[in-house]
C-alpha cells in the first residue's frame, strides 16, 4: 500500500482532520485572534457559563443526578410538612383569619375567571 493510500480515509463519510483544508490569508489571521482573545477554562467557570472541572460527558448525567437529589430532597420535606390543622391546633396561625385568607384567594381566583369569561 502507498503512502497516498494510507493518508486517505477508509470511510468517505468522515474525512481525516489531514484532509481539511487549513484556512490561509485574511481567514487564518481572524481564527489566530478569536483563539488569542478566548476565554480561559476558569474564567468560563468564573462567569458560569461551565459549571465545573467535569468531562462534558459527565456534566450531564452530574447535573441529572443533582436535579433528582434536590427533587427527592424535597418532595421528603413535602410528605412530612405539617397540615393547616396541625399548625391552628399549635397556635401557630389562626384558624378563622386562615379561612378568610383561603376565602380571599378563591374569590380571587373566581375573578380572574370570570374576567376571562367576558
Amino acid at each position: 500500500m502507498s503512502e497516498q493510500e494510507q493518508a486517505q480515509p477508509t470511510n468517505p463519510a468522515s474525512p481525516s482532520i489531514i484532509s481539511t483544508p487549513f484556512p490561509k490569508g485574511p481567514a487564518k489571521k481572524a481564527l489566530e485572534n478569536k483563539l488569542l482573545t478566548r476565554l480561559t477554562k476558569g474564567e468560563l467557570i468564573a462567569k458560569n457559563i461551565i459549571t465545573s472541572d467535569t468531562a462534558p460527558n459527565l456534566h450531564h448525567s452530574a447535573k441529572a443526578f443533582e436535579r433528582k437529589r434536590t427533587s427527592d430532597a424535597l418532595a421528603s420535606k413535602l410528605k412530612n410538612r405539617p397540615t393547616a390543622d396541625d399548625l391552628m391546633n399549635a397556635n401557630i396561625i389562626k384558624g378563622f383569619f386562615f379561612k378568610i385568607r383561603i376565602l380571599f384567594k378563591n374569590f380571587q381566583y373566581i375573578g380572574l375567571l370570570l374576567q376571562n369569561l367576558i
